[in-house]
């Protein structure tokens, strides 16, 4: 059973992010170049961008997290092995949350995903829910 719990600004819950962090392949990655150290994570965690953030529960395990941002992006971190968590969590933010209005440059009037470009599992997921590839974004 998939459940969503919100992240709080706990000592408990930046560790669980943590090892989140930590456990991620860095070819998939494409928030940041080099892993923060504890303090670092705690501070963003603590002072955190997003507009909801919360933690994947797989019977009751934490298993990763999905947060949106007021940029109507949605943020996943679930192992592409859980195919199942991540359609309920893309799910879980379109029934819970409106995308924010469009602001012309700057937001799109729907909810984005970003993907790293060899995520094909992710990329999989979420076509299968409609999803359309609209851009290719170059780091220069």
């Amino acid at each position: 059973m998939i459940t969503f719990e919100p992240v709080q600004k706990t000592e408990d819950h930046a560790l669980v992010l943590y090892d989140f962090l930590l456990s991620r392949d860095g070819s998939q990655n494409i928030s940041h170049q080099s892993e923060p150290n504890l303090d670092e994570h705690k501070e963003f965690v603590f002072n955190h961008p997003y507009r909801a953030w919360y933690f994947v529960k797989k019977n009751d395990e934490y298993i990763g997290s999905v947060n949106v941002l007021e940029s109507n992006t949605i943020g996943l971190y679930i192992p592409s092995s859980e195919n199942d968590a991540i359609k309920k969590a893309i799910e879980f933010v379109k029934e819970n949350y409106d995308p924010l209005p469009p602001i012309k440059s700057i937001r799109q009037s729907r909810f984005i995903i970003n993907v790293a470009i060899n995520n094909k599992g992710l990329g999989d997921v979420i076509s299968d829910l409609g999803g359309q590839v609209i851009q290719t974004t170059y780091l220069i």
